[in-house]
């Protein structure tokens, strides 16, 4: 079988999730394996067509699609979450429909179940097949018993894409609210006596939701001197 491995980690090769992948590569020799560094390599992806497009070719010929990444506090890296937003920005959800998958992360267990149930969310609204889920210490390679579990999830995973495993959903799909804002003049104005405000924002659509949302706050001091906003 061919599987693709979504890499989420910024440090690529170096990711300790990479080296479990590894050591399935070595322990199912007869699966060949695609390592793509999507988090690593973001900038790129997102800059390039070309790149995306010839990971979505991998995706498409696959025969699962395996996440994996490390998971630090709650979710997922930030250049995961950019990906995943790629692949509904360019409509390429086609591409992962009926696939397998499966996720692997490594942490120190806080909230895993967080990251875990995004992820799992994410499979589901792109129309694959969830097979399973592993979440490994950094340390695990080091137990024997640890894996054990290993082994048992990627023979759990292969197996199903074998068998053509029945699989079930546990989130409801997307739905999409057409809510406009529509901002008022502000009633009042906050004085700030002379200290700046500053506001972080990725959005520099004004009419979107978000930015009519950030022209309200701006309009909501009484000395507004940012015109308009610096880009970095």
């Amino acid at each position: 079988m061919r599987i693709v491995v979504l890499n989420g980690s910024p440090k690529g090769k170096a990711s300790i999730t990479l080296q479990y992948v590894a050591y399935i590569q070595k322990c199912f020799p007869q699966h060949e394996f695609r390592i793509v560094h999507v988090s690593q390599h973001i900038k790129k992806i997102e800059r390039d067509h070309k790149a995306f497009q010839e990971i979505i070719d991998e995706v498409r010929s696959a025969d699962g699609v395996l996440w994996s990444f490390g998971l630090w506090v709650l979710c997922v890296p930030a250049q995961y979450m950019r990906f995943i937003e790629l692949i509904s920005e360019r409509r390429v959800e086609d591409a992962f429909k009926d696939k397998y998958t499966a996720v692997i992360t490594t942490s120190i267990h806080f909230y895993d179940h967080t990251a875990h149930n995004y992820m799992r969310a994410v499979c589901e609204d792109l129309g694959m097949r969830y097979a399973d889920a592993i979440s490994l210490d950094i340390i695990d390679m080091m137990q024997e018993r640890r894996r054990g579990d290993l082994m048992v999830f990627a023979e759990s995973f292969f197996r199903a894409i074998r068998e053509k495993t029945p699989t079930s959903k546990l989130f409801r799909p997307l739905t999409f609210s057409d809510f406009a804002y529509r901002p008022v003049e502000p009633k009042t104005r906050t004085d700030t006596k002379g200290k700046k405000v500053v506001v972080l924002t990725n959005a520099y659509d004004t009419d979107t939701n978000l930015g009519k949302m950030i022209g309200q706050f701006r309009r909501s001091f009484a000395d507004d001197r940012c015109d308009r906003p610096e880009r970095y």
